[in-house]
Order: C-alpha cells, then sequence, then structure tokens
C-alpha cells in the first residue's frame, strides 16, 4: 500500500459544498474551464457527493434523477493517488442506498475495462450502448436493479 492508503481512516462520505468546489477541481482528471463550470452546477443543484479521508477530499461522484427519470450515477472521480483503494466502491454503495427509484443506472466508456468490471462485481448488468459520444469510444449502459 502507498503512503496515502486509506487504511485504518474512515472515509466520510458526505453532499458537497460551496466550500469543497476547489478541492474537486483539484482531483478532476478533465481540469477544464468547462469542468469547472460544471462542478459549480453539479455542487449547487445538490448533485456532487464526496469522500473525504482526515479532512481531505480524494475522490467526488455526480448522482442524480435525470435518466428517463431513474437515478444515475454520472460522474465517478477519484484523486490519482488514491486510486484501487475501493473509494469508487465506496461512492456506488452509497449512491445505491441514496437511490430513490428502483432502477440505479451509469455509464462508462468502452475502453474503461477497470470501471466495468466494478460495475459487475457491484451488482450493475449492462443495458446497452450509444454511439458517436466519444470518437471511436462507446459510451456502455449499466443498470443496477436489485
Amino acid at each position: 500500500m502507498n503512503q496515502n492508503s486509506n487504511k485504518g481512516y474512515s472515509p466520510i462520505f458526505r453532499l458537497a459544498n460551496q466550500n469543497d468546489i476547489l478541492a474537486l477541481c483539484r482531483i478532476d482528471s478533465v481540469n477544464s474551464s468547462e469542468r469547472y463550470q460544471e462542478i459549480i452546477q453539479w455542487v449547487t443543484q445538490d448533485n456532487a457527493y464526496l469522500i473525504e479521508i482526515s479532512d481531505t477530499i480524494v475522490a467526488y461522484g455526480i448522482f442524480h434523477s435525470h435518466f428517463f427519470g431513474q437515478n444515475f450515477i454520472e460522474l465517478l472521480m477519484v484523486d490519482q493517488q488514491y486510486r484501487r483503494q475501493g473509494l469508487a466502491l465506496t461512492l456506488i454503495e452509497n449512491f445505491k442506498q441514496l437511490r430513490k427509484t428502483p432502477k440505479l443506472f451509469t455509464s462508462t466508456n468502452q475502453s474503461n475495462v477497470a470501471t466495468q468490471k466494478l460495475l459487475t462485481q457491484t451488482g450493475f448488468i449492462t443495458s446497452g450502448v450509444i454511439e458517436n459520444l466519444d470518437k471511436n469510444d462507446p459510451e456502455l449502459i449499466y443498470c443496477y436493479n436489485p
């Protein structure tokens, strides 16, 4: 385990607020002005949730109900230094608990094999494909329906 391991620390899952915006931007791999505006919007609309370890924001996710009236995980983002430590799993499990609809949807690119494995391990099944969002990298739709 690396020096940033969350072992021994309890991750705190909570709704993000205005004071968290810059920290969310710092860990975001896209790191663009457009993403900064999206993060502001997600936080303002109470769609952004985060994980803190020892007062450090290490991951965040976007959760809403704008997918055909169903709950949807739009994004999972884990700080580069904290990846492969179960934080995306923690986000997913918390989002399962937050859902207000029986089904929970999410998506990932066909090239993102790690996320596909994680979704399968957490009970999601494939539910469709959207072509032409990203060039030569279809978006795979997943559904959790316990």
